[in-house]
């Protein structure tokens, strides 16, 4: 009879273990996808050689920008609580969400815009600036 209880017991507790297992993965996700876009615009900028592939880079860093930004503001307005103290179980996430936006906005989107300067007659890269500007303006909370 004992064992029955214990496996009853565990199967009953079994949800609440598995819940606390999937802890915030939405928001992880979230962070991850948005790092991901950060930091394949990072490496399209680095490796770019022309202003056609730098273009490419902006404008897909553009349509990242808004898919990912929504997503991001809504989990944090769900969370205002995260600007002080976020949780440990994001942790990981959020320091490569760190890392992704220095590199990408720190270094690639000056570097970008650097190239931009240096060809100002190059209309399909002053519309992927535009585009990538336009896309932060939009989506700012």
């Amino acid at each position: 009879m004992p064992k029955k209880i214990c496996f009853s017991l565990l199967f009953l507790l079994l949800p609440f273990f598995l819940a606390g297992q999937a802890a915030f993965v939405e928001e992880s996700q979230i962070l991850n996808d948005f790092t991901a876009v950060m930091n394949t615009y990072h490496q399209a900028i680095t490796a770019a050689v022309d202003g056609e592939e730098v273009a490419r880079a902006n404008n897909t860093l553009a349509e990242g920008l808004r898919r990912e930004i929504p997503r991001f503001n809504a989990m944090m307005a769900a969370h205002p609580e995260w600007q002080e103290t976020p949780p440990a179980e994001i942790q990981e996430s959020l320091q490569n969400y760190i890392m992704a936006s220095q590199l990408c906005f720190g270094q690639a989107l000056p570097r970008a815009v650097q190239f931009g300067n240096e060809h100002m007659e190059d209309q399909a890269l002053q519309d992927s600036l535009a585009a990538i500007n336009l896309a932060l303006q939009e989506m700012s909370p």
